[in-house]
């Protein structure tokens, strides 16, 4: 038919809902093209009751024309082809041609089959032509009544056909924390009679919006039998991926024909928001297992072990990246020097589930003199443990003295702990703890049983002395002494270090006030 506008012809159309016939040639730009517009049948003007008369004479080819098939399978195996055709077998001319189409949609002619009504189809490889096309050609110069065909048809094996749903409760918008795994579900169907031979790959690829990174990777699936299934899940590894991702997904990478491919494929998107880590871990820092306070006396070859704790159990700090230990003395030019993590005296310990991530350090004897650590530290987000550094100062003494031995509180009326400093490497195995009247009488000793353990630096006993004598009776109020006498098994004895703190110790000796 011509190309005409319709908007131009408005005129035609009297009333809404007319009929109307446009009548044309096809390719035949000199002909007029004709409109024909109803006529009322009644005295209204009414479009349901208009009439349009129309007829005309076409010419068309008197002795020849051609069919030619839709596509024909996919096959597994090809079977026989019939066929049936009316003719004139003394004056028609007929060609009829079975082709075959690669998978790349080029044809090939694999039979001319001019003169029987049936061909067995079994030698034509399906792998290589997984469809076919029936083609027939007529002619009669005669009598100008070609052949005409009455029926035709291809037996085959058809292939599986597979269909992949997902599994997953939600579709869109699953909200994960970075580094929590998970796992997209899946699940293929065969819904054909006829079986997957192969191991089928399933190719996916997850797309983040912001970023635009993409990962791609394949799987494979077991075959699957007609009118079975295959479960399968693809892991997601959510660290660095923050935002919104899309994941598409294709199974049967051409690993064997379908009759449909677009039932094998799913397109999500928006399928995971990724929430990124924003809160900073807590660190501890500990001397020898303790906390110090600024200024605290260590031993000369100290355990300092720094730890960091995180509330996100899916990104495991495993490295020391953005770890910082500064050490140094605290003279003006003494600057902190960088610990480096090559030094043999420092390891560190990767978090697992069970276990926070751990440095433990031990220099080797420092010099008698004040110190000052700083130790930066972040997870592995890169969220830093606090504000700022944890910064600290102590002090390390390399000769065994004991000083600042006093009780605590004094005067007492119920109770009173002793609290004391060590200072050098060796800790006494003997300590006791002697007290007397003012006149020189023994009236209760406390052994290192009752004290229980110490360590270098500051320490507070854990035994509170009760003011009772030796036989349990109360002491009376008043003033006493009290001796305290320390030694190691190596026969090494421990001095006294005077501080500003010392005055009321002195070679071993102080006092205490009982007041009720």
């Amino acid at each position: 038919m011509n190309n005409f506008n319709i908007n131009n012809r408005t005129d035609l159309i009297q009333n809404a809902g007319e009929p109307l016939v446009m009548f044309g040639i096809k390719d035949d730009a000199s002909f007029t093209t004709e409109f024909v517009t109803g006529v009322p049948t009644g005295t209204e003007p009414d479009a349901t009751r208009t009439e349009v008369n129309f007829s005309t004479s076409i010419v068309a080819s008197e002795d020849s024309g051609f069919v030619i098939s839709p596509f024909i399978g996919p096959a597994d195996e090809w079977g026989r082809l019939y066929r049936t055709i009316n003719q004139d077998a003394g004056e028609d001319e007929l060609i009829f041609e079975v082709r075959g189409t690669r998978t790349d949609g080029t044809e090939d002619l694999l039979f001319t089959v001019n003169d029987v009504d049936q061909i067995d189809l079994s030698s034509i490889n399906s792998d290589t032509y997984p469809f076919i096309r029936l083609f027939m050609s007529l002619r009669d110069q005669v009598s100008a009544t070609p052949a005409q065909l009455k029926e035709w048809a291809v037996t085959y094996e058809g292939v599986a056909e597979g269909v992949v749903t997902l599994e997953n409760e939600e579709n869109s918008g699953i909200e994960l924390q970075e580094g929590e795994p998970f796992n997209a579900n899946f699940k293929f169907s065969n819904i054909s009679g006829a079986d997957f031979t192969n191991t089928l790959r399933v190719r996916y690829k997850l797309t983040n919006q912001t970023t635009n990174e993409t990962l791609i990777d394949t799987l494979q699936i077991q075959p699957v039998v007609a009118g079975t299934f295959v479960d399968f899940s693809i892991p997601i590894e959510t660290k660095g991926r923050t935002g919104l991702n899309d994941l598409e997904l294709l199974v049967n990478l051409n690993d064997e024909q379908e009759q449909y491919a677009t039932n094998n494929a799913i397109l999500l998107e928006s399928f995971l928001n990724v929430i990124r880590d924003e809160i900073n871990p807590n660190m501890d820092v500990t001397f020898d297992g303790i906390y110090i306070m600024d200024g605290d006396v260590v031993s000369p070859t100290p355990l300092i072990e720094v730890e960091l704790r995180d509330n996100n159990p899916f990104l495991l700090k495993t490295d020391t990246l953005g770890i910082d230990i500064f050490l140094g003395q605290t003279c003006e030019r003494c600057p902190l020097e960088r610990v480096s993590f090559q030094d043999p005296n420092l390891t560190f310990i990767p978090a697992t589930e069970n276990q926070n991530f751990v440095i433990q350090y031990s220099p080797t004897e420092l010099e008698d003199g004040e110190y000052r650590m700083s130790v930066n530290a972040s997870d592995a987000s890169g969220n830093l443990a606090g504000v700022g550094p944890y910064e600290i100062t102590f002090e390390v003494v390399n000769e065994s003295t004991v000083t600042n031995f006093y009780p605590y509180p004094n005067p007492f009326s119920t109770s009173t702990r002793f609290v004391f400093t060590l200072t050098g490497s060796v800790i006494p195995d003997q300590v006791k703890i002697q007290i007397f009247t003012v006149s020189g009488k023994l009236v209760r000793e406390i052994t290192q049983n009752e004290i229980g353990p110490i360590k270098i630096g500051n320490n507070i006993t854990e035994y509170a002395w009760d003011s009772k004598d030796e036989f349990g009776d109360q002491l009376a109020n008043g003033t006493y002494l009290y001796r305290v006498l320390l030694q190691s098994t190596t026969g090494q004895g421990f001095g006294n270090r005077n501080t500003s703190k010392d005055k009321a110790f002195d070679n071993g000796f102080g006092k205490l006030v009982i007041l009720r």
